[in-house]
């Protein structure tokens, strides 16, 4: 069973006055987030999870019930989807084509999938119009349903930006819902932006996967490798980024950077297997790398591994996973909330 981790208040938390907002103080949500939720989740389009049960689905609405919240009426371009459980992850086997008129896929209990051009739900029931291989309306009872996923609607990520997990696992990005929360809800925030930006949110510079390994793995950005939530071991987080040894990933940073801080493990998909070494490595802006932390070697079933280092000025950084034991055999690993920390413009 996950673990709920502590959290330590940083700021004073005060009730945010604009609509949409949340809190107005800082929850540090570092390296200590609570579990994901156990059951029925809505995927939003900025990344986020609403625990809560789907109670309507329109063309242009989605309605959800949630324990914390409450009713929520989300613009249907704001949810990306929908999991009977979290067990399911955030990533989709296939998302739907909109060229060829999908709207959603649908996937049952019973392993059956379903790519629909019209898709509602009312009083329990899913009526879905079949894109091929002919247009025909069938209902299933949602109790049927493991998961929907929409076509995804353009989206523009704004910074800064401020991610939100409250009591009942439910994380997303302020602003993104149509009420404000009750602030004992939250438990923890975390700003990307101006003094912190979340290397998942970032583009890389480069990406590089040595020819030792026995596939080619795409680095994974906001989930694992194989497409799960972001964690290890009951520890959760924020976003993710998912590496497979023998890789780096390299990124420029805008300005002098101070800190460098995440949690890095084996993915809990390679059980006890898998072994690695982390390298952080801080490059000036002459492009010379020098390293800055080089990890124990971390094994699959080890606890997430703390790096908290100065970067000293650095204006990139590059994470290196190294196969620790001559073997790449599920050497997965997930950096759980990689994030380069600036100095202030206060100082």
């Amino acid at each position: 069973m996950m673990h709920r981790a502590p959290v330590k208040i940083v700021a004073a938390l005060m009730l945010a006055l604009s609509a949409g907002a949340v809190v107005a103080g800082e929850k540090d949500g570092a390296f200590g987030l609570p579990p994901y939720p156990l059951g029925a989740v809505v995927l939003l389009a900025d990344g986020g999870m609403v625990a809560g049960r789907l109670e309507a689905i329109t063309p242009t609405a989605v309605g959800v019930t949630s324990p914390v919240l409450g009713r929520l009426d989300l613009p249907r371009a704001s949810v990306e989807g929908y999991r009977a459980s979290t067990a399911l992850g955030p990533v989709p086997p296939r998302r739907p084509d909109a060229a060829t008129g999908e709207v959603a896929v649908l996937r049952l209990l019973n392993g059956d999938e379903a790519a629909v051009a019209a898709l509602t739900l009312v009083a329990g029931d899913v009526t879905i119009r079949m894109a091929s291989p002919l247009p025909r309306d069938v209902t299933i009872p949602l109790a049927a349903v493991r998961a929907i996923d929409f076509a995804r609607s353009p989206r523009e990520a704004g910074w800064p930006r401020r991610f939100v997990v409250l009591s009942d696992g439910s994380r997303f990005v302020e602003g993104s819902l149509p009420q404000p929360c009750d602030p004992a809800e939250v438990v923890a925030t975390l700003t990307d932006g101006d003094g912190v930006r979340l290397l998942a949110t970032l583009e890389p510079a480069a990406y590089e996967q040595a020819e030792r390994s026995q596939a080619a793995w795409p680095l994974a950005r906001g989930h694992t490798l194989t497409g799960d939530w972001p964690a290890a071991r009951g520890t959760t987080a924020f976003t993710g980024l998912g590496i497979h040894a023998p890789a780096s990933v390299r990124y420029r940073l805008d300005r002098p950077s101070r800190r460098f801080k995440t949690l890095v493990a084996i993915d809990d998909t390679a059980g006890l297997l898998g072994s690695v070494i982390a390298r952080v490595r801080a490059i000036d802006d002459a492009g010379r790398a020098r390293e800055v932390h080089v990890s124990p070697i971390l094994r699959g079933g080890d606890e997430p591994h703390a790096i908290d280092v100065d970067l000293d000025g650095a204006m990139g950084i590059e994470l290196v996973v190294d196969p620790a034991d001559g073997s790449t055999a599920l050497d997965r690993t997930i950096w759980l909330d990689p994030r380069v920390e600036f100095v202030s413009a206060s100082g």
